[in-house]
């Protein structure tokens, strides 16, 4: 009866482990992988003859986010045969002008304190990584549309009142004002006489907000 049970709760295990979405290897200390699941076999084109670890980036080659081409030490389940975990290292494929990103992280398995077996995962971000991309560029022209301004422009946090950020004229102002560049809020501002009536704003925020300062 238990080795009914231990045999099926196996059988769920390679089920999930065979459907899950993200790209799942498991190799052992002959640097063989011993399981493969679905994902990854469709994404790098794995059939049956690819047994070796290096035999994926043959197929697909695999760059770091700096464009190099990721080298057979550098794999993450390279390195977690030697007994390192690996967390959140990030690579690119590209095929016929498609890139795909991915996140791995890769442990060791350990029997009698010697590793046995490694198992690396990756995760697609793509769309985070191009998101985040995006609202990059989208960030960019926007300081540089409020750099053109011939108005002066400061960024003020909420309730803190920190300057996040200054514009080319109000870094100008401040220059020809003699103010130094370590204001960082508007209470620095408010010391300083020719800004004492910054002080009505503040308080006028504590008033509305119920703040404490």
């Amino acid at each position: 009866v238990q080795k009914s049970i231990i045999s099926k709760q196996q059988h769920q295990i390679e089920a999930i482990v065979e459907n899950m979405s993200d790209c799942l290897f498991i190799a052992d200390t002959e640097n063989n992988y011993t399981t493969v699941n679905r994902s990854a076999r469709e994404t790098f084109g794995i059939d049956s003859e690819v047994k070796a670890v290096g035999d994926v980036i043959k197929n697909v080659p695999i760059y770091k986010l700096d464009g190099t081409t990721l080298k057979y030490e550098e794999i993450p389940i390279v390195k977690a045969l030697k007994g390192n975990n690996i967390k959140s290292t990030k690579v690119f494929t590209e095929e016929e002008g498609i890139y795909r990103y991915y996140d791995i992280n890769a442990v060791p398995i350990f029997n009698n304190k010697e590793v046995s077996r490694a198992v690396m995962c990756l995760k697609d971000v793509t769309n985070i990584i191009l998101e985040n991309e995006g609202l990059t560029k989208q960030r960019d022209g926007l300081y540089a549309i409020l750099n053109s301004l011939e108005l002066p422009l400061l960024r003020v946090s909420y309730k803190d009142f920190e300057i996040i950020e200054i514009n080319n004229k109000g870094k100008k102002i401040m220059e020809y004002l003699g103010l130094k560049e370590n204001i960082f809020s508007l209470r620095d501002l408010a010391a300083k006489e020719q800004f004492s009536e910054i002080n009505e704003f503040i308080q006028e925020s504590k008033e509305q907000t119920g703040t404490r300062y």
